[in-house]
């Protein structure tokens, strides 16, 4: 079942898998295209012992928010993101928590912002959702309402951030633009 869910993102974003690692962390060996920032791309909030609140800082596009639970041998992540690059950028920001590999990732349902990083993961790593999330990430979650509106806007952030970068003299704010 893990195996179809993680091809039913890889076929419906139009990604390719990179092959797997010896330590069940990420499937991929390089980065994928995306990941560059300056920067952290996430604020870890520590709930408690072990569970921690995962929330972007603004320094990449990771939309929404996500957890992670540190076992004694393993790592738990709650909502891989939405895309590959910010499910490998949290793979690898994780690591300045603990070295624990992941070996569980929960998709709380099918949004894009929350499962479409799915496909970093090898076939060791298992990925549980509910039934409805994998009907939905094996059919057009990318045709969704949601997922047009998302995607319909950003021509005009592209816009926004040229013309902000124009105007800018600042070299610091436009390098971070």
């Amino acid at each position: 079942m893990r195996r179809l869910l993680a091809l039913a993102c890889l076929l419906t974003l139009g990604l390719v898998a990179a092959t797997s690692t010896s330590s069940g962390q990420a499937a991929q060996s390089r980065k994928p295209a995306g990941t560059d920032h300056t920067g952290s791309a996430f604020r870890f909030n520590k709930v408690r012992d072990g569970v921690y609140h995962a929330v972007g800082t603004g320094s990449l596009a990771v939309v929404g928010n996500s957890s992670f639970i540190v076992n004694d041998d393993d790592v738990i992540v709650v909502d891989d993101h939405v895309s590959p690059a910010a499910a490998w950028v949290l793979l690898e920001e994780i690591k300045a928590v603990t070295n624990k590999p992941v070996t569980t990732v929960i998709n709380t349902h099918f949004h894009f912002d929350h499962a479409h990083g799915n496909q970093i993961f090898d076939s060791k790593v298992t990925i549980i959702g509910h039934e409805f999330t994998r009907q939905m990430l094996l059919s057009n979650s990318i045709g969704m309402p949601l997922y047009k509106n998302y995607v319909g806007g950003l021509p005009g952030q592209i816009d926004d951030l040229k013309k902000r970068l124009a105007a800018e003299s600042d070299a610091t704010t436009q390098a971070q633009l």
